[in-house]
């Protein structure tokens, strides 16, 4: 099913849409056993969060499946059920929004919400890494130009050298989106695929700066 996935504990949910004023659409309620297997399905037309974890369901279908298949399977209507323990509210915050838009310590509690449920964590965790280590691609991005301007300002033609510096930023920009979008098919955590990059970057400057160095190259 499409729509917004999420999970407590045995508990199951889906929603078709959500707002972040605390109401789901279209709500499914799957209930797990302990060997995963669901023992109770409920759908609701709405929920509508009464604070904290707990959720007001109105027109609710509820199927109680057995685990004998030639039982009958027990079906029951609620017109609403009040006080039900789904999820905290703050979760929903955090799900109807784009990584983008939240700021580290929402990102971390909600990839610590997913993890700890067997959840795909890999989005979140890749936005909140990015931040993380974001003034680390900033230095990588100035030691990436800083060779150029040393070789400007002895051989002369700034203008292309700088023109040369701007390419291999924009590459630089490139190659980090392309590695931070594929690593997580390959099974990469997501710091690793984050850090990798400008880490490799930083080391290859401060190299190339060190062989540049005129003073090391007058000692030679």
């Amino acid at each position: 099913g499409s729509g917004i996935w999420l999970r407590n504990g045995p508990l199951v949910i889906n929603a078709e849409r959500a707002l972040v004023t605390g109401v789901l659409f279209s709500v499914r309620l799957i209930h797990l056993d302990e060997q995963h297997r669901p023992i109770r399905i409920e759908t609701a037309e709405r929920a509508v969060s009464e604070g904290g974890s707990r959720w007001r369901l109105e027109n609710v279908q509820q199927i109680n499946l057995s685990e004998n298949p030639q039982d009958a399977i027990e079906r029951r209507h609620f017109s609403e059920r009040k006080g039900q323990e789904l999820f905290d509210r703050q979760v929903l915050d955090i799900a109807v929004l784009n990584p983008r838009y939240l700021n580290i310590a929402q990102l971390y509690e909600y990839v610590s919400y997913l993890e700890a449920n067997d959840l795909d964590s890999s989005v979140y965790a890749t936005a909140m890494y990015s931040r993380l280590f974001q003034p680390l691609s900033v230095v990588a991005m100035l030691l990436l130009t800083l060779p150029f301007v040393f070789v400007s300002q002895r051989g002369g033609n700034a203008g292309r050298w700088l023109f040369i510096g701007i390419l291999m930023g924009l590459g630089y920009m490139t190659a980090n989106q392309i590695v931070t979008a594929l690593t997580p098919a390959f099974g990469i955590p997501p710091w690793m695929s984050i850090a990798a990059l400008p880490l490799g970057v930083i080391v290859l400057a401060i190299a190339v700066m060190l062989q540049l160095n005129p003073a090391r190259r007058k000692n030679e």
